[in-house]
């Protein structure tokens, strides 16, 4: 384990490397080097750091402990730079969840979290702007139809379909279908023939 550190570090320096930050760089390879011989234990639990300077126990970590801490010995505390950085640099806002999707297609946002649903409402030129990088395994809703009581002959969206042929052709009008969700209701009706 501790050779695959050393050879890790090795190459993110060399191919890092800077001219006239040589020194720099090797003082960085030494620290790093020292860390290895201390004997520390793979542990990829979560602990609360201060900050700054901040660390998990000397005895635990992973590789990236190692590289924080090779530049805490040059005084260099990464936490600390990084934290400056993201209050420099990155504003958060709480939107509401729809307007974030309309932002992000509009462009003023450049990350967000919203539900897949409100993405799938939208209209489709703001779906087209908009990559999905991940989707998130929480906050599933199940989505039902529900009909009036006297439809007793309605079991399936095949019934659904004859009942929206009946209204069409009797009662010479439409289903009327209430959701809040208008674009997927139609896309899953029109599937389905109603």
């Amino acid at each position: 384990m501790k050779q695959v550190i050393i050879s890790s570090l090795v190459l993110f320096l060399t191919g890092n490397q800077v001219l006239g930050q040589t020194h720099f760089f090797t003082e960085l390879a030494d620290s790093s080097l020292t860390l290895t011989k201390q004997d520390v234990v793979y542990d990829p639990s979560y602990f609360r750091l201060d900050y700054p300077n901040g660390d998990v126990p000397p005895n635990k970590g992973v590789c990236t402990d190692v590289v924080i801490r090779a530049y805490r010995k040059l005084g260099i505390d990464i936490q600390k730079v990084v934290h400056e950085d993201m209050v420099k640099n990155v504003k958060v806002l709480y939107l509401h969840a729809r307007e974030i999707v309309e932002r992000l297609g509009d462009g003023s946002l450049d990350l967000g979290f919203s539900g897949y649903d409100l993405l799938k409402e939208s209209e489709v030129n703001i779906q087209n702007k908009i990559n999905v990088s991940k989707r998130y395994d929480f906050g599933k809703a199940t989505l039902v139809v529900a009909i009036p009581d006297p439809w007793i002959d309605v079991q399936t969206v095949a019934d659904l379909e004859e009942i929206a042929f009946e209204f069409k052709d009797k009662k010479k009008k439409r289903l009327r279908v209430a959701t809040k969700y208008p674009n997927l209701t139609r896309e899953f009706l029109f599937s389905k023939g109603v």
